[in-house]
């Protein structure tokens, strides 16, 4: 993948257009790890900001193995989700 792909793919979660339908979860991996996909999903659906439904819709979140990042409609600045 192209470094111009990867930083399109990588940014764009921050200009997404989140409504209270659904949360979008954009992880950052090299295609290598993408066998990490699963548990990083398991981590962030127990973590206690994200556990329920309810919780979880209208939030962008990004994930790393080391790290996440979340906004909501209501504030379009990224927090750092705790206890990742």
């Amino acid at each position: 993948m192209s470094p111009a792909k990867r930083c399109k793919r990588l940014c764009f979660w921050l200009g997404a257009e989140l409504t209270s339908r659904y949360c979008l979860v954009c992880i950052t991996l090299p295609d290598s790890q993408a066998g990490q996909i699963p548990e990083l999903l398991r981590r962030l659906l127990r973590h206690p900001e994200f556990r329920t439904r309810a919780a979880r819709l209208g939030k962008a979140v990004r994930l790393t193995p080391t790290q996440a990042f979340w906004y909501e409609r209501e504030n379009l600045v990224p927090q750092v989700l705790d206890d990742w």
